[in-house]
């Protein structure tokens, strides 16, 4: 992904400036956190997400709405209440945390 020169919002973790990513996705240049628009997520990831016990609130980098903690199978993300969107930690990523669930779950 290559990066464009414009910055959005500030990260919810440590409050840097973020760059906006060729498809919309943004990016914290300290801690490499990056916040996936809910355009990008695919429904069934989120048909099972329920609220994290004692999860960090947020404040969402492209709306300025609180995020609150999510749970799905073992991977927890931050989800914004208002836009949907998902904020992943550094070195986080959609497909990495569900594949082993999803692989233990399909049916042979």
């Amino acid at each position: 992904m290559q990066k464009s020169n414009s910055a959005t919002g500030r990260c919810p973790r440590c409050a840097e400036s973020l760059i906006t990513l060729e498809d919309e996705q943004r990016q914290c240049g300290a801690c490499q956190g990056v916040f996936v628009p809910v355009t990008l997520v695919q429904k069934e990831l989120l048909a099972d997400a329920v609220p994290a016990p004692d999860g960090q609130i947020l404040t969402c980098p492209a709306c300025n709405s609180t995020m609150h903690e999510i749970q799905i199978a073992e991977a927890f993300w931050d989800q914004c209440d208002a836009c949907g969107g998902i904020w992943l930690d550094g070195g986080e990523t959609l497909e990495s945390q569900l594949a082993p669930v999803s692989a233990a779950g399909a049916v042979s």
